[in-house]
């Protein structure tokens, strides 16, 4: 089975529309409508410690970037176990 995927510049058409339900017996959901305030939490407060994480593609690395990479890893770990 092959999975086909499209970027949103690629994408044929959008609804005119987009609802998202709301109970407004919440305050923190009457007020994004009444005074367009959205809540954003704290990337520290997700469950998943990969959220919010800036990924390194490796992939694209150098061979400076890998040596610079291990290097600063390296001082890192001499920082951390008491060594100098």
């Amino acid at each position: 089975m092959e999975i086909k995927t499209k970027s949103f510049d690629q994408k044929d058409s959008f609804p005119p529309i987009v609802y998202k339900h709301r109970s407004w017996t919440d305050n923190f959901h009457k007020a994004v409508i009444s005074e367009q305030v959205v809540f954003m939490a704290r990337p520290t407060s997700f469950k998943d410690p990969l959220d919010c994480k800036s990924q390194k593609r490796y992939d694209l690395f150098t061979e400076n970037d890998i040596y610079n990479t291990y290097l600063e890893s390296s001082k890192l770990k001499k920082i951390l176990i008491g060594q100098d």
